[in-house]
């Protein structure tokens, strides 16, 4: 991420998904994951601004970088975002 911002001090937020188990219940599944990562990005900025904190979402996934983090097959990243002290 480091190619986007340069920001060492601040902690990287990695979303991560598993279409695989949406699409096995939802038709038009790709579009209830993008919406509920979008979500969670922004209550996750609410959640900063009430601790003082700065939030930065990247408008990256994270991929294939992110669905490579652990050895579990179907893992897919949907969103990134730095959060940290405010300078």
């Amino acid at each position: 991420m480091d190619e986007l911002v340069t920001a060492p001090a601040a902690t990287l937020l990695l979303l991560v998904a598993e279409p695989g188990k949406t699409a096995a219940k939802y038709l038009n599944s790709d579009s209830l994951v993008w919406r509920d990562a979008g979500i969670l990005l922004g209550y996750l900025s609410l959640a900063a601004e009430a601790l003082g904190l700065a939030f930065v979402p990247l408008g990256i996934t994270g991929e294939p970088w992110a669905g490579k983090l652990v050895d579990e097959p179907g893992l897919a990243g949907v969103g990134a975002a730095l959060v940290g002290a405010r300078v």
